[in-house]
């Protein structure tokens, strides 16, 4: 169970995956279709993903990380900062 604290925090952070898991595919021309495989996750479960309905576990967040450049990476982390920032 999710401390308030951490609910707060995966709140927080949800709709920034969201942001830049759709930039993503959309800049590279990508499909839910072809994310889900790269993900390795059910087309719907991907879906859920950009759509906020669900969260990002630890391996499709890391894995997330590594399909970004690394301008991109530290963008992302910084956004993704400023949020857990504004919880803590």
């Amino acid at each position: 169970m999710l401390t308030h604290k951490n609910q707060q925090i995966k709140e927080a952070m949800g709709p920034v995956f969201c942001i830049w898991l759709k930039r993503y595919r959309e800049n590279h021309g990508l499909t839910q279709e072809q994310m889900a495989r790269a993900f390795m996750i059910a087309v719907c479960s991907y879906v859920d993903l950009e759509h906020g309905d669900s969260f990002p576990s630890g391996l499709t967040f890391a894995m997330f990380i590594t399909f970004l450049s690394k301008e991109e990476q530290k963008a992302f982390l910084a956004d993704i900062k400023a949020e857990i920032d504004k919880v803590r």
